[in-house]
């Protein structure tokens, strides 16, 4: 079904760029690469009048919408990347019209980062990137709700409230490459203190948990606790 915002009309250049975060060997042999990819969208939306006074007024404060999340592509198939990625970007409110040349755009860069990755990683591996989106929209709707009624609105961020868990590639990953050593700070799964110097597991939204309860978290829900930042799925 159709968002409300894939027709939004979009105001000037939109920011997409991608990033190599990390390179990960997998225990087991790939058959081909993949890609591990978070998205983070900020959606920047003003008025019809707002619009025609953006490059003279630096006074115009638009209402942001933050999205955020992850997915993970088979880099064998390059018609099913660049449809799911599509679906990615309708699900972060960015318009339709952007959706050819952000795809385009976020493959390339991918593919550049799977040739450096090649020189210094021995057969196939899972690339781990950040995709930032960056846009102002034409939106003269006050309400905010264009969900089409499914998904909740909460603050800035957008997300979909069904306990859906974590892929066991995400999980892994996660283990992997994000253990970080801590001054201070509170596990906000079972409330308890991440003792200074300590191992814990720092998600790609950059919140810390304890490793044995994250992981029993995004068995169950695939969402940050505390952001609502969704790791990818097997559903």
């Amino acid at each position: 079904m159709a968002r409300v915002s894939d027709y939004w009309e979009v105001v000037g250049d939109a920011f997409c760029d991608t990033y190599l975060l990390g390179v990960i060997e997998p225990e087991n042999e790939l058959l081909c690469t993949k890609l591990l990819m978070d998205f983070e969208a900020v959606i920047r939306r003003v008025t019809s009048d707002e619009a025609d006074q953006l490059l003279e007024d630096d006074d115009i404060i638009p209402r942001l919408l933050l999205n955020r999340t992850s997915i993970e592509l088979d880099s064998s198939n390059s018609s099913s990347m660049e449809a799911a990625i599509s679906d990615k970007l309708g699900e972060l409110h960015v318009p339709l019209v952007e959706h050819s040349h952000m795809v385009k755009r976020i493959l390339v860069q991918a593919s550049e980062a799977a040739q450096k990755s090649s020189s210094y990683a021995s057969g196939k591996v899972i690339l781990h990137m950040s995709v930032k989106i960056d846009l102002y929209v034409i939106d003269d709707d006050d309400d905010d709700d264009d969900t089409d009624g499914g998904d909740d609105i909460i603050g800035d961020y957008y997300y979909d409230p069904r306990f859906v868990p974590a892929s066991k590639l995400s999980i892994e990953t996660l283990l992997k490459r994000t253990r970080a050593q801590v001054s201070s700070t509170v596990c906000s799964v079972c409330m308890e203190e991440i003792r200074v110097g300590s191992e814990a597991i720092q998600m790609p939204c950059s919140h810390l948990y304890h490793e044995c309860c994250i992981v029993e978290w995004l068995q169950k829900s695939g969402v940050c606790p505390l952001c609502k930042f969704r790791m990818p799925s097997d559903q």
